[in-house]
């Protein structure tokens, strides 16, 4: 469970670089803009229900959850550098 919590915290940090661009340009309705968003939402949303032992389709353990969860993270931050080009903070 706690490794899960820190690869949350860890994304949510990473994450903070490509939100930052999105809101720079004012382009929340863009493609990043959008992925990352539902993607965010997708990660916690996980991670909620895990911390509550909610079983879902194909995520019955931490293990599973944390495999998902590290996929979603490097989906975002895939997204945010070709995207949004490289920054100095990811």
């Amino acid at each position: 469970m706690l490794i899960m919590i820190g690869v949350t915290v860890l994304g949510m940090a990473i994450c903070s670089a490509g939100i930052g661009k999105v809101a720079q340009s004012d382009d929340w309705l863009s493609f990043p803009g959008i992925a990352g968003s539902v993607l965010g939402v997708a990660a916690l949303g996980l991670v909620a229900l895990r911390i509550a032992n909610i079983d879902m389709a194909l995520v019955h353990t931490d293990g599973d959850a944390i495999k998902l969860l590290l996929v979603v993270v490097f989906v975002k931050v895939a997204i945010a550098l070709i995207f949004l080009g490289r920054t100095s903070q990811i």
